[in-house]
């Protein structure tokens, strides 16, 4: 198999991978596990760089210069983003807009620092590619993650497009709007009882989403703690009388509004 085609296949695994990840500051699980799962595939990329003979210059220029950066990019550009999400889960507002203000400026000066090579390298210049992406050495340079020391060149372009990525996430954070949340004021029982009925409905995701995902959703919704809610549906379930009483109520209110607006 040449080169290509590993990178093409591992490609789509990558797009596999980032397809539906959902960045989002209070779900720093599931970002953690889409970049190890992105590592793993980097290091298989890795390994196999380091073993594979390239046909010729042009080969492994190709590979050097577009194939890695590209995809080894995504990782960068995750990682940044962690970093930042991690930093925006332990400190206040006005610090984070000044961490944000700080790595806008961090990264500016690395494109400052590179702009000779970043001139090079967006306006598509080639005269220089057996200098900077033919290696002379057997052994190449294994990967390492966001390692600021680096100085090949295939990861000073990974960096580029990581970082032009970052920065748009970046201004993003800076320009988002603090929404004013919504507070459940009702007994915490009713909206238990409201969320299983959705449940059960499978109005979510065609019903392809358990009921402890949905309760995480209402909490952070609402700000609420819902508590041992699977306790607290055992005991809607002993009711001897109108076992969804409060979904009986919400019937009775929109009825009666219905009413009122056809007099």
């Amino acid at each position: 198999m040449d080169i290509n085609t590993f990178s093409s296949s591992l490609r789509s695994r990558l797009g596999a991978v980032i397809k539906d990840l959902n960045i989002d500051h209070e779900q720093l699980d599931q970002l953690g596990a889409a970049m190890h799962k992105i590592a793993g595939l980097m290091t298989e990329l890795n390994i196999f760089a380091t073993t594979y003979v390239f046909k010729n210059d042009q080969e492994k220029i190709e590979f050097y210069k577009k194939t890695k950066p590209e995809l080894f990019s995504e990782y960068f550009y995750l990682n940044r983003v962690l970093q930042l999400e991690v930093t925006r889960s332990i400190v206040g507002p006005k610090k984070f807009k000044r961490h944000c203000r700080k790595e806008l400026k961090r990264a500016e000066a690395f494109f400052f620092s590179n702009r000779s090579f970043y001139v090079y390298y967006v306006s598509g210049q080639t005269y220089s590619d057996s200098l900077y992406f033919v290696r002379q050495n057997s052994l190449e340079k294994m990967w390492s993650v966001d390692e600021e020391s680096s100085i090949s060149h295939d990861d000073i372009i990974t960096k580029f497009i990581g970082l032009q990525k970052f920065m748009t996430y970046l201004g993003q954070v800076g320009t988002r709007k603090k929404e004013t949340p919504l507070s459940w004021t009702g007994a915490k029982v009713d909206l238990i009882e409201l969320i299983y009925s959705l449940h059960c409905s499978r109005v979510f995701d065609n019903g392809a989403i358990d009921i402890k995902s949905i309760i995480i959703f209402f909490e952070r919704s609402f700000q609420i703690n819902l508590g041992n809610y699977y306790r607290v549906f055992q005991d809607i379930k002993r009711r001897k009388t109108d076992r969804s009483k409060f979904l009986t109520s919400l019937i009775g209110n929109l009825e009666n509004k219905i009413l009122l607006q056809e007099d």
